[in-house]
């Protein structure tokens, strides 16, 4: 991970919002920032649907331009959307997004929150949203945040009629009803023991439409967003496009604005509107009853304050602390202390280390931890003790507290090498939200406290004590593997706790079309030296796998062995979800390793539970070699493998060599939106089809299509989808070779569908084109633009916004057959007359 990102005024020296970058001083003009900051006592909460959905350029200028406590609650985690840099769909996209959103927070010095929704995906009604995820249950999750956030404004990105998406709409609704309920001790009294009642003072609507905006006697404005702080170096609008371009799995770059950017709110609910936001709530000490004069003091300082010498303003920070330290135990007090104690380590130039020498360790074995500090501009502070990890994902260790009383002089680093064995019992590194099968649309966390946090603490940390006199700051540093590599230099993994060893399945889904066995693929790979056991499929006993099993030895850490079962399926048509499973020590381990890995988010390895779909089905297939344009990235190249297909990648330069040796070429999910070769070369494709070949197009999105023409004759792409994955589709010519060959398609071949049917459908469209499906969401109008098909001279011509890109990796088996029907089907050769035969 070769990015370094630090938030304008969260300083890292504790636990950052992303692990895995190294933690550094704020610059002078930082620190000046969070200096007046410590006289601001007010917070703000930003609440929406999605990722991406939040309002950077308003959350910048809370941030670092009114000095708030800013946070962004995000209802879910993105897992429903589609992916523009790579093929993870579902829980990795989120684990994906949750990271960007980490990014974009670090930039615009928001703090981040969710619920336990999952994004299931476009939702047309807010209704479907709150019936999916549990309406009580996400209320309690915003309740929850709300009082322990304590906000003093709410403010919403949608309204619950104004925002389209489900997901927005519910938002907003459920943003309203968490503000009433906060505050009242009778609403989901269980959190009443460990949180108080709290009720923001009112909630707004970020205009953001104007042609919508209700009632502009409610309406405020005069907040300009685009303002330039020099301390920064930036302007709002700046810094808002930086950590927009964070959401780069949804492909939302943008180039920064420039100038005058005004914000507009609707209020919505709470104690009369005014001219700000924050009219007549109290963000200054006097909301504390005893202050000990902490604001002069900051005053003080602010106005003393040596941009060139930071350094000279300490004394003065530290009798703050001191006046901190002597105050009553509360929410604010408890949040200035922790703000000074950073400033006073940006004071320092204190920068620490925890760097163990392997990105992961096995739960049982060993690893060398070398903690490093240096405070790089100032001496006369005593590195009191350091204390050494407990695993914090389940195991039972023990910290170990090492008293060091070391004098710590200016820019000399101390260093510290020490053993760490993780206990035996230690749980491994694994998302909390991904560790249980989800509850409906809602995922299952068995603690409460964690119930909103981003995401877990790290697999472990290193706490230590810094002492001048009787002012003692403590920080809490992530242990992180960090390495040299070639191109990026210093880089920053997340340390992990493994299971000894993982087991993969080669494939993710197998496919078992006839009677007769078919081999299975996995590999094993040890986490920890010295690993030996025995590897088995748990399954179904009507699934017969030959041998039983597979006895393995592995000497070395790394080491990997590939290992093949024969597997014969039962009669009939079934689906299951096989299960591999390693006895290592007498226990059984089921788990596997994957990761996900872009350079502008920290590498991310999770360990799954080892499994993999198998459906046994009969599906025919015909041709063989099939040309796959990947656009976007998707899976459904592997996919076609498992039909039995031979599979060639397209690059541009395969796009100017000889096309027919293809029997089909497929453009992959929004190749349209990312391939500029493919348009440059789109007539040798058309060429292609009039030769007689066949070109299947999945779905583009319409609002960045990088040409309109898809096709060999004009469509126009819309909006459309059909968002519940159950809705009947109607077969509109049931003796097309689409729907009778190789393999018959019946209604029952749309049971099992995940997530949706399909999206952005064609609008209109030549009349050369066929529409073969017709469907829609409940109450809504049939829509037809689903599935296109035309014949362009000897060849033919699909356009299909069918999700297939879902189905497939589900392993759908009505999705396979009638993908190989668009593949393989034989069509009568084109009428002499090309509109004989089309459709009305």
């Amino acid at each position: 991970m070769p990015f370094v990102r630090t938030a304008l005024l969260c300083l890292l020296f504790s636990i950052p919002n992303t692990f895995a970058e190294p933690s550094r001083a704020l610059t002078s003009g930082e620190i000046h920032l969070a200096l007046r900051k410590l006289n601001v006592l007010g917070t703000v909460l930003y609440v929406a649907a999605h990722p991406d959905d939040e309002n950077t350029r308003l959350l910048s200028y809370l941030a670092s331009e009114r000095l708030l406590r800013t946070g962004y609650l995000s209802l879910n985690r993105g897992e429903g959307g589609q992916n523009l840099i790579g093929p993870e769909l579902g829980p990795l996209l989120g684990v994906i997004r949750t990271q960007e959103l980490l990014l974009a927070r670090e930039i615009d010095g928001a703090e981040q929150f969710f619920t336990r929704a999952i994004d299931f995906g476009y939702s047309k009604s807010s209704e479907e949203s709150l019936e999916k995820w549990g309406h009580e249950e996400t209320l309690a999750d915003i309740v929850r945040i709300i009082r322990k956030f304590q906000p003093d404004v709410i403010v919403t990105r949608f309204t619950p009629t104004i925002g389209g998406h489900g997901h927005h709409l519910a938002s907003a609704q459920l943003a309203m009803e968490a503000w009433a309920a906060a505050g009242d001790s009778t609403r989901f009294p269980e959190q009443i023991r460990e949180l108080k009642p709290w009720q923001a003072r009112r909630v707004y609507w970020n205009a953001w439409r104007p042609e919508e905006r209700e009632d502009s006697a409610s309406l405020l404005g005069g907040v300009d967003a685009g303002i330039f702080n020099p301390l920064l170096g930036k302007s709002y609008t700046e810094i808002a496009a930086e950590s927009r371009n964070s959401h780069k799995s949804q492909g939302f770059g943008t180039i920064p604005l420039r100038g005058m950017a005004e914000e507009k709110f609707q209020y919505l609910a709470g104690d009369s509107v005014a001219g700000d936001l924050f009219a007549d709530v109290d963000v200054g000490w006097s909301r504390v009853a005893v202050s000990q004069g902490i604001p002069a003091l900051v005053d003080s300082v602010v106005a003393s304050y040596d941009f060139n010498h930071p350094e000279k303003s300490l004394p003065q920070v530290l009798k703050i602390h001191h006046r901190l330290s002597a105050l009553p135990a509360s929410h604010w007090s408890r949040l200035k202390l922790d703000e000074t104690e950073k400033i006073i380590a940006a004071m320092l130039g204190l920068w620490v280390q925890a760097a163990a020498d392997a990105p992961s360790i096995a739960a049982g074995d060993s690893f060398s931890l070398k903690f490093t500090a240096v405070a790089r501009a100032l001496s006369g502070w005593t590195l009191e003790k350091v204390t050494l990890p407990a695993p914090q994902s389940g195991g039972k260790g023990q910290a170990r507290d090492t008293l060091l009383n070391v004098s710590l002089e200016k820019n000399k680093p101390y260093e510290l090498t020490a053993p760490v064995r993780i206990p035996k019992n230690a749980e491994p590194t694994h998302p909390q939200w991904l560790r249980q099968e989800p509850q409906s649309e809602r995922y299952r966390i068995d603690k409460a406290e964690n119930i909103g946090m981003p995401q877990d603490p790290p697999a472990l940390s290193v706490e230590w004590v810094l002492r001048q006199g009787n002012i003692r700051i403590r920080g809490q540093t992530p242990v992180e593997y960090v390495y040299l590599d070639k191109v990026h230099g210093e880089v920053y993994e997340p340390f992990l706790i493994s299971p000894p060893a993982v087991v993969n399945f080669v494939e993710g889904i197998s496919l078992f079309s006839g009677e007769g066995a078919r081999e299975v693929a996995m590999t094993v790979t040890a986490l920890s030296e010295g690993v030996k056991g025995r590897l088995r499929l748990n399954l179904p006993k009507d699934w017969k796998t030959a041998p039983a099993y597979h006895d393995f030895t592995m000497t070395e850490k790394g080491e990997q062995k590939p290992f093949v079962f024969s597997v014969t399926p039962p009669k009939g048509e079934t689906r299951i979800t096989a299960k591999a499973e390693l006895i290592i020590g007498g226990k059984t381990v089921g788990r596997s390793r994957v990761e996900v890995a872009y350079d502008h988010i920290p590498k991310q390895t999770l360990f799954f539970p080892a499994e993999a779909d198998w459906v046994k089905a009969d599906i025919k297939t015909g041709g063989e070699h099939i040309g796959y344009l990947m656009g976007a990235g998707d899976a459904v190249p592997e996919n076609l493998r498992q039909l039995g297909y031979r599979v060639t990648l397209l690059a541009s330069a395969d796009l100017d060599g000889d096309l027919t040796r293809f029997d089909a070429i497929v453009a992959g999910i929004r190749a349209f939106n990312v391939r500029n070769d493919l348009v440059a070369r789109r007539k040798r494709v058309m060429d292609y089809v009039a030769q007689g070949g066949r070109f299947i197009v999945q779905y583009n999105v319409s609002m960045s299509l990088l040409t309109e023409d898809q096709g060999p004759y004009p469509f126009k792409l819309g909006r459309g989808r059909i968002t519940v994955e159950e809705a009947p589709l109607e077969i509109l010519d049931p003796s097309h070779p689409f729907f009778t060959q190789p393999n018959r398609i019946t209604p029952k071949d749309f049971d099992g569908w995940v997530q949706e049917r399909g999206l952005y459908f064609a609008e209109t469209w030549d009349k050369a084109y066929q529409p073969l499906l017709r469907g829609n969401d409940p109450g809504e109008d049939p829509q037809e633009g689903m599935l296109l098909f035309a014949r362009h001279g000897q060849g033919a011509y699909v356009y299909t916004g069918l999700s297939f890109f879902r189905q497939l990796p589900a392993a759908v088996p009505g999705a396979y057959r009638l993908f190989a029907n668009l593949l393989s089907a034989q069509l009568e050769p084109e009428a002499k007359n090309p509109t004989e035969k089309k459709p009305k």
